[in-house]
């Protein structure tokens, strides 16, 4: 009798165990499925977001144009902001905000202004910091040598 209860204890336990496993793998799963899905809007996101900034950044001189393009910007950004990456969504607003204000003739404001209008670039295009395909193959062919 007491194997009986041993034995029908340990199935009980191995199915919640198993259940367990189960409901956990699946959340990894789940998130994994996630931030592959999302991946592809974010580099679409960053990359319209380089390309606003290097309009503003042409229109900098232009204060009528600037000011159309600043707006444009601005609007882009409250309904794509959380897609970019935390430094570039940072850089992205400072340098939309550093145009509107940009006076090219305060020289105060160039210097307190021009790195992060011209700074933004940079930090947006490191976001999404892609290997280069060749270094891709590189990798894929290390990987495939050392399972043989």
């Amino acid at each position: 009798m007491i194997e009986a209860i041993i034995g029908f204890v340990g199935t009980i336990l191995g199915v919640v165990l198993t259940l367990a496993y189960q409901w956990f793998t699946f959340r990894l799963q789940r998130k994994d499925q996630f931030r592959l899905a999302a991946l592809d809007k974010r580099l679409e996101e960053h990359q319209e977001a380089f390309t606003l900034w290097r309009d503003l950044f042409s229109l900098v001189h232009n204060k009528e144009e600037r000011t159309d393009k600043v707006l444009e910007c601005q609007d882009w950004w409250f309904k794509n902001c959380l897609y970019l990456d935390p430094k570039a969504r940072s850089a992205f607003r400072d340098a939309f905000i550093s145009a509107w204000e940009y006076d090219g003739k305060d020289k105060e404001m160039v210097k307190h202004a021009w790195p992060k209008i011209l700074g933004a670039g940079d930090i947006i295009a490191a976001a999404v910091d892609l290997p280069a395909i060749g270094d891709m193959q590189d990798k894929l062919e290390e990987i495939g040598e050392k399972r043989r």
